[in-house]
């Protein structure tokens, strides 16, 4: 009766998410304006490559399993929960973007910028798609429940992360606002969500 219930909970608070993934997704398009020109098409390219490359040619279970596997060995101070840190930090995301930060502040690579903010998108594409599958077959049951909320909060603190790395490379604290943005946008969609159920 328990596990009844918090699978009850879990999908309400998956379902309650729904507005902040919007806001935090609409939010974070705006924040890539606020970097050099092109920024926003680089990394929407690199999600679509990832995209075509694994639904026609190759899914990359390899390369990503043994990304877990690394983050994992990284973050066994925390066991039991390094195998959930390792699905919620993408492994390949993170060591592209501190080599993006070392590139950019250390030696004069403006040119080959793009190629890291597409490997950017592409590995966060990557992580997301790859960690939601691997849910979905871990859980049996019919409405999935775990699957459900462990995604939603992935995409979101995975949205968060992204967002603290470009400040990380750029060197420059603009997650405030990012995250005020994503407030308003989430508040806005619950208040319309509200009105449509009290109506």
């Amino acid at each position: 009766m328990g596990e009844f219930i918090l699978s009850i909970i879990k999908v309400v608070a998956a379902i309650a998410l729904v507005p902040i993934i919007i806001g935090s997704y609409i939010a974070f398009q705006s924040h890539l304006e606020m970097y050099p020109t092109g920024f926003q098409d680089q990394f929407l390219a690199g999600i679509i490559i990832f995209l075509m490359v694994f639904l026609f040619l190759y899914q990359f279970w390899g390369i990503y399993e043994f990304g877990q596997k690394v983050m994992q060995s990284l973050t066994a101070f925390a066991e039991p929960f390094n195998h959930f840190i390792a699905r919620l930090i993408p492994f390949y995301l993170t060591v592209t973007m501190l080599i993006f930060y070392i590139v950019r502040n250390i030696a004069d690579f403006s040119k080959f910028e793009n190629i890291f903010v597409l490997l950017a998108g592409f590995f966060l594409a990557m992580h997301i798609t790859l960690t939601a599958q691997e849910l979905r077959e871990e859980e049996k049951t019919p409405i999935k429940p775990n699957y459900l909320f462990d995604v939603a909060l992935i995409f979101i603190l995975n949205i968060f992360l992204i967002v603290l790395l470009f400040d990380l490379v750029f060197e420059k604290f603009i997650f405030p606002r990012f995250f005020d943005e994503m407030f308003a946008q989430a508040k806005d969609l619950y208040q319309f969500s509200f009105d449509k159920i009290l109506k």
